[in-house]
This record gives C-alpha cells, structure tokens and sequence, in this order.
C-alpha cells in the first residue's frame, strides 16, 4: 500500500502514538523494504524532501545503496523559540 501526506490527519505531529503504529504496521507486514515518510521540516505534499525507512527484516533490505548525498543545513531561525 502507498499512504501519502495527504492520507494523514492534519495533527500527524501531535499524534506519535498513531504515527509510531503505522510504521509498526509496516514494519511487521514486511511486504516492502523501504517506506518513504513525509519531512517534518518541508511538510509539503509531493516535496522531494522525504525521510527513508529501511525494513531490516525484508529480503530486499540488504540490496539497498545510498544513490546520492546531498547536504542539508538547517537554518538556525527555524530553531528559536
């Protein structure tokens, strides 16, 4: 199955309990070895800018190669209170 941004509550980020049980879910249905989860920092549907979970225990997992490193640098505004 394939969830995007758009198949999350608007409060995901208040909501770890729910967040944390979907990626279990995924973790034990063990049908795909990566899930694409959306940026917490560009929160934006359709935005390149995702995380990459790697399932350890799909057959796949070990066939995964990092294809490019691209630095990212946080910009220290976002971090005031």
């Amino acid at each position: 199955s394939h969830r995007t941004i758009d198949d999350l509550p608007a409060d995901r980020r208040r909501q770890e309990a729910m967040t944390q049980h979907l990626g279990d879910e995924w973790l034990t249905a063990n049908d795909t070895a990566l899930l694409f989860v959306p940026s917490a920092m560009v929160p934006i549907a359709d935005s390149p800018d995702r995380n990459v979970l790697i399932n350890p225990r799909h057959s796949a997992a070990a066939a995964v190669q990092i294809a490019r490193v691209e630095r990212f640098e946080l910009d220290i505004r976002l971090l005031r209170e």
